[in-house]
């Protein structure tokens, strides 16, 4: 009967354990199935067509040709901006040249440097760059430059200014030196003296080059010849090591076929051998002979410290002993007179 029972509960155990398992595969394909369906949605999604309805598209082209011919109005209407400021910087720059040529002698006008202003018209009329801060330049054959300052009415010359120091090529310019005069006479003299000293500079500075292309040429000159006697002393050491070791071994072929040589030979190689063995030693025993000579050195000086502290501390004994002496033989001569 026992038995019975325990077959019929492993029976049972095993059809529980059959529908578990079945419900568990169940959801593992349900899970699968699922995740087809939504990677046929996502292959759906990435196959998509890429054409746009024709509706939608003649909005977008209509769109693009409107922004195309504002953008072009826009650019048309800066142009004709530009260009009237322009007119206009133009118009007031070349008013205001008028007006400062007007101040200037009229047998220095044909001088008037008018390449040395590169005016921005568009700056000028709106008022950025002013004009009233021009200066007028002037270049006049045999002289350096000049300038005038219309509004104070003043002349200035350029000065040469030459660094030999820096290896600097002279030049002409406008400088802190520059002073400003209020009468054109004294800086025309300026102007001449100013080209003079710069000519000056240009011929000194045209001696200083070739005398540093003749340095620079005599230093390659004694570079090479270096080079070539280091070649030569190399090619010299080679062909003389070379020779020395044809040598070696000629006269190490005839010990060779010499018994006798070689004999004589191994036993030079020995007593080589013994007298650097002999040296060693004797050079340990110098060693230690400076070592014993030093130790004893010290140890005499140790013993002449000794003695030298021991008489000072006699000597120190003696003095106290006849200083103790001299207080009791005072103590007894003042006892034998009663007071």
């Amino acid at each position: 009967m026992m038995e019975l029972v325990i077959i019929s509960f492993l029976y049972c155990f095993d059809v529980v354990m059959n529908i578990i398992s079945l419900g568990q595969w169940e959801k593992v394909r349900d899970e699968e199935r699922a995740y087809k369906v939504k990677e046929q949605n996502w292959k759906g999604k990435n196959t998509m067509s890429t054409q746009i309805p024709s509706e939608i598209a003649q909005i977008i082209e209509t769109k693009k040709l409107a922004l195309s011919e504002e953008r072009k109005q826009e650019e048309a209407a800066d142009q004709r901006e530009r260009e009237e400021l322009k007119m206009r910087g133009q118009i007031k720059f070349n008013e205001h040249l008028q007006e400062c040529i007007s101040k200037v002698p009229e047998w220095l006008r044909a001088y008037i440097d008018l390449t040395a202003h590169e005016p921005n018209y568009e700056c000028i009329a709106k008022g950025w760059d002013h004009v009233e801060n021009m200066d007028l330049f002037f270049d006049i054959p045999g002289l350096a430059q000049i300038a005038f300052d219309p509004q104070k009415d003043q002349w200035r010359a350029q000065s040469a200014n030459w660094f030999p120091t820096w290896n600097s090529e002279p030049h002409l310019e406008f400088t802190n030196s520059s002073y400003w005069r209020s009468t054109i006479e004294v800086v025309l003299i300026e102007a001449q003296h100013a080209l003079e000293e710069y000519q000056e500079y240009l011929a000194q500075y045209a001696e200083q080059k070739e005398e540093r292309a003749r340095q620079a040429e005599e230093y390659a000159r004694k570079q090479q010849a270096n080079e070539d006697y280091q070649r030569e002393t190399e090619i010299r050491n080679e062909l003389k090591q070379a020779k020395q070791m044809a040598e070696e071994q000629v006269l190490l072929d005839e010990l060779r076929s010499d018994s006798v040589a070689m004999a004589m030979l191994k036993a030079l190689v020995m007593i080589r051998q013994e007298r650097a063995t002999f040296e060693a030693q004797l050079e340990d025993a110098n060693n230690s002979l400076y070592s014993m000579e030093e130790h004893w050195s010290r140890k005499a000086r140790e013993l002449r410290r000794q003695a030298e502290e021991t008489q000072r501390h006699a000597e120190d004994e003696k003095y106290r002993l006849q200083d103790d002496l001299n207080d009791k033989e005072a103590k007894l001569k003042k006892a034998e007179r009663g007071w």
